[in-house]
């Protein structure tokens, strides 16, 4: 572990307060509600809830499957971009 003088001098530190007002940012930009949440190239998000909202409530690891099928068609649709 670290002591409490440590980790306040890396908190506090320029690197970690540019990197929570970046994500702030970006948490705002992008309406993030909750997580998992993934961003494609800066166009296209989503969730588990938006991927597998037309799944079964008896199929709990069918929106993440979905999720998981959906962010890959993405990142093949802006490969081909």
């Amino acid at each position: 572990g670290i002591s409490a003088d440590e980790f306040a001098k890396a908190y506090n530190s320029f690197t970690v307060s540019s990197n929570l007002q970046r994500a702030e940012q970006l948490t705002q930009r992008y309406h993030v509600e909750g997580v998992p949440f993934f961003v494609v190239n800066g166009k296209y998000t989503t969730e588990v809830a938006k991927a597998g909202h037309d799944c079964p409530q008896t199929a709990p690891t069918c929106g993440e499957k979905k999720l998981i099928e959906l962010i890959g068609d993405l990142v093949a649709t802006e490969h081909r971009h």
